[in-house]
């Protein structure tokens, strides 16, 4: 009977031990150990008690990978206890876990999953303005403090550089710097710090005072007049600022080499020839600043074109029965287009629409011949001349009358005509 009792006892302390949950391996057993599976705070939670039901000695190893702040005491104990778990608020955005192993020193051994829900995204900025003076003494810096990765968006360059552009989670230190003004206006813009997923936004906004103390001054004032053939002429800018030069309508007959510059330039002013009979006036206007404007004007003016004119006479040489030698000198601004005799037994002011002798001019003189003219005849001769202007007219010389000789005896002829007389 005693001996019943006694194998009754030992199975009992194996059914309790394979039936337990709370054990990780079956063994025979008279010790107790229990506590809860699974542990789950929320991203806010920084404090939890694990109780632990016991009646042995027990210890605690810690397993964590992401979790440094947890902290888990006591790390044993003897029969019922309490566990304290404790961290911080988990602002990442990922979730957090670790792995609590209880062992007794009969072998039981319970498992604890610890998890920490993961946190919202979070993004603080320090300023939320810069102040740059008009002439900036330095950069200036901002930092961006996130569990998260971040960029700057509505960055437009231009007068502002920005470094880094971009960071992950942790602290940076963001250096903007600014350009020297060249205006008297202030200028601004907003750089907008977010997280990359959207959630979390801030504003910096980047201003910079403008000049107070812009001059203008053109050397020289005033241009000399502009011939009808054109040229250029070259203005000195003296300005400690921005400047714009406007020409109004844009003319094709003018060029000008920059339509802007900063601080001391020169601007050169190019006159198309004018070919026109006309003269031509344009006022070209040198700006700086746009809060109160400086101003200056320069007077653009151009010659108009002059027709070509006959600088000395058409005169008339070596005449003989059927020929005659032709000069005459002339002047011109542009070259002349077309150039000739005309002439006519007929008419005292010959024309382009009477027979023509067409020449290729080039210099200031012409020298040509008439040929294959009758003898004994009287001819009314002009010269002509037409150059590339506007609106197009020709220009005659004086009439020269010209007589031929007659024929002088050829061998066929009688060498002693005589007089006959007929009563």
């Amino acid at each position: 009977m005693k001996t019943k009792i006694i194998i009754t006892g030992i199975v009992c302390t194996l059914i309790m031990a394979c039936s337990s949950e709370n054990l990780t391996e079956a063994k025979l057993s008279d010790e107790l150990l229990n506590v809860e599976k699974e542990v789950e705070l929320t991203a806010v939670d920084t404090e939890h008690s694990l109780e632990v039901l016991a009646d042995c000695h027990w210890e605690v190893s810690v397993s964590k990978s992401n979790w440094d702040d947890l902290t888990v005491q006591p790390l044993s104990g003897d029969g019922n206890g309490t566990i304290s778990l404790r961290t911080s608020q988990n602002s990442s955005v990922s979730e957090r876990s670790a792995i609590l192993t209880i062992s007794s020193k009969g072998g039981l051994k319970q498992k604890v999953t610890v998890r920490q829900t993961l946190g919202g995204a979070t993004l603080e900025v320090n300023k939320e303005s810069l102040e740059f003076a008009a002439v900036p003494t330095g950069s200036q810096t901002f930092t961006v403090t996130s569990n998260s990765e971040w960029s700057i968006l509505g960055y437009e360059g231009g007068w502002i550089t920005v470094e880094p552009m971009s960071g992950s989670a942790g602290t940076t230190e963001v250096k903007v710097t600014a350009e020297e003004i060249q205006d008297d206006a202030d200028r601004s813009q907003i750089l907008t710090v977010a997280l990359n997923n959207g959630t979390n936004k801030h504003d910096i906004k980047v201003s910079q005072e403008g000049k107070t103390n812009i001059s203008l001054k053109l050397n020289p004032e005033e241009l000399e007049v502009f011939e009808a053939t054109g040229g250029t002429q070259t203005v000195n800018i003296e300005c400690n600022a921005r400047w714009y030069v406007d020409a109004p309508g844009s003319p094709d007959w003018l060029k000008l080499s920059t339509d802007s510059g900063t601080g001391n330039g020169q601007l050169n002013i190019t006159c198309e020839p004018n070919k026109t009979t006309e003269s031509r006036l344009l006022r070209i206007h040198v700006t700086s600043g746009s809060r109160t404007p400086r101003e200056s004007t320069l007077k653009i003016e151009q010659k108009a074109a002059t027709y070509p004119i006959f600088t000395s006479p058409l005169t008339a040489t070596n005449v003989t029965s059927n020929s005659a030698s032709l000069t005459f000198g002339y002047q011109s601004m542009y070259p002349l287009t077309t150039c000739g005799i005309c002439y006519s037994t007929s008419q005292h002011t010959p024309t382009m629409a009477d027979t023509t002798l067409p020449i290729t001019a080039g210099g200031t003189s012409v020298t040509t011949s008439l040929t294959g003219l009758e003898p004994m005849t009287t001819y009314y001769v002009r010269a002509y001349i037409q150059s590339d202007i506007t609106p197009l007219q020709t220009i005659y010389s004086d009439v020269v009358t010209i007589t031929t000789l007659g024929e002088e005896p050829g061998s066929g002829d009688n060498p002693y005509p005589k007089m006959s007389r007929k009563n």
